[in-house]
C-alpha cells in the first residue's frame, strides 16, 4: 500500500465507530476497532499540526443521533433550554428532543412535539425492565448454555456433513456433464449450457448452506452468551454515569429506533421477546401467590386456626425450562427479518 493510502485509512473515522454523511459524523451501529482517543493520537503522529476540535458540551446529549422520527423518518434533534426558577433564582437546564422537520416531501406534524430527555429515559428504563434477567437466572442460563452446546454443535455439524455430501454429488454431476461434452455426447449447445447453469446454481446454493451451517456452529455460543449478558447487565449500564455505555444499551435495544408523539418505538431483538414473556409469567405467578396468600389468611382468620404454608412456584425450575427451550432456537441472526 502507498503511504498516502495508509494515511487515508488511518484518517477514516469509521474505525472508531463513526460514519461520515453529508459532512457530518454520526454514530455507527458497528463495533469500533479503536477508541476515539487512539484515533486522535494517530492523527497527531501523521500530522503534528493536527488539533482536536474541542467538543461542545452543549451538544453531547445522551440520545443524540440514535432515533428517527416515526412519522417522516428524518432525524430527531436535541437542544438544551434554560429556565430560571422565580422563587430561588436558580437557572436550570432542560434537554428536549424533537423532529428536525426537514423532510420536504412529507408535511410532518412531529416538530411541534418536544419531549424531555427525562421522559425518554423513563420510557427506556421501563423497556429495559421487561428485557432484564435476574442474576440467578443468568447463572442458570449460562449453565444450560454449556449443557446445550455439545448437542447444538453436533446438530450443526451433521447439517454441514449432509451439505458436504450433496456438494460432492453436484460436483460429480458437473464433471460427468463436461465429460459428455468432451466425448461428443452432449453436442446440443442450448441443452448443455442450460443443464450446466442449473447444476452450477445448485452447487452455489449448497455451498452457501454449508458455509452458513459452519458459521452457526462456531457462532452459536457467542450469540447466546452475548444475548444473556446484555439482558443481565443492560439496566445496570444504563443507570451508570458512563455516556458511551448508556448509548450502547439504547442502540442494542433493537432496530428502527423512532420517536413519535413523544413515545419511543422500536423492533426489539427477537431474543428479548422470550425474556419479556418470562418476566410477565413470573410477575403473574407472584401476583397469584400474593392473592392466594391473602385469601388463605382471611379464611384461616375466619376459622381461627393457624395459617397453612403456601406452595410458592419454583421460579428457578420454570425459568430453566424456558431457558433450555429458548436456547434451541438460537442462531447467528439476532435481528428480526425486515
Amino acid at each position: 500500500m502507498a503511504y498516502s493510502s495508509v494515511c487515508a485509512m488511518f484518517k477514516n473515522p469509521f474505525y472508531y465507530g463513526k460514519i461520515r454523511f453529508n459532512g457530518q459524523l454520526y454514530d455507527g451501529t458497528h463495533t469500533p476497532l479503536i477508541t476515539e482517543e487512539e484515533f486522535e493520537k494517530v492523527q497527531q503522529i501523521i500530522d503534528p499540526l493536527h488539533t482536536t476540535r474541542p467538543k461542545n458540551p452543549d451538544t453531547n446529549f445522551m440520545l443524540r443521533n440514535l432515533f428517527k422520527c416515526g412519522e417522516c423518518g428524518f432525524a430527531i434533534t436535541a437542544e438544551r433550554k434554560y429556565k430560571t426558577i422565580k422563587k430561588t433564582g436558580e437557572r436550570r437546564a432542560y434537554i428536549y428532543y424533537h423532529c428536525t422537520g426537514k423532510n420536504k416531501k412529507i408535511k410532518c406534524t412531529q416538530p411541534r412535539y418536544h419531549v424531555s430527555e427525562e421522559v425518554l429515559v423513563k420510557q427506556i428504563k421501563e423497556k429495559l425492565a421487561k428485557f432484564t434477567i435476574a442474576p440467578d437466572f443468568y447463572k442458570l442460563a449460562i449453565e444450560a448454555l454449556a449443557q446445550e452446546e455439545d448437542e447444538v454443535i453436533a446438530k450443526y455439524q451433521a447439517n454441514t456433513l449432509a451439505h458436504t455430501r450433496a456438494i460432492e454429488k453436484a460436483q460429480q454431476a458437473i464433471n460427468n456433464l463436461r465429460r459428455m461434452r468432451y466425448n461428443g455426447e452432449a453436442d446440443d449447445d442450448s441443452w448443455y449450457f442450460a443443464e450446466m447453469k442449473t447444476l452450477e446454481d445448485k452447487l452455489e446454493t449448497l455451498q452457501g448452506k454449508r458455509n452458513e451451517a459452519e458459521y452457526k456452529a462456531r457462532n452459536w455460543r457467542e450469540v447466546a452468551n452475548e444475548t444473556f449478558t446484555f439482558a443481565r447487565y443492560a439496566q445496570e449500564h444504563f443507570d451508570s454515569d458512563n455516556l458511551e455505555k448508556q448509548r450502547t444499551v439504547v442502540r442494542r435495544l433493537g432496530v428502527n429506533l423512532t420517536i413519535k408523539d413523544r413515545t419511543i418505538e422500536f423492533t426489539p431483538n427477537k431474543y428479548f421477546v422470550p425474556i419479556e414473556k418470562m418476566n410477565e409469567q413470573i410477575s403473574q405467578q407472584e401476583s397469584m401467590v400474593r392473592t392466594e396468600k391473602i385469601q388463605e389468611e382471611n379464611t384461616q382468620k375466619s376459622k381461627n386456626t393457624p395459617v397453612g404454608v403456601l406452595a410458592i412456584p419454583d421460579e428457578s425450575t420454570s425459568t430453566l425450562d424456558l431457558n433450555t427451550s429458548w436456547l434451541r432456537r438460537l442462531d447467528s441472526n439476532q435481528w428480526p427479518s425486515r
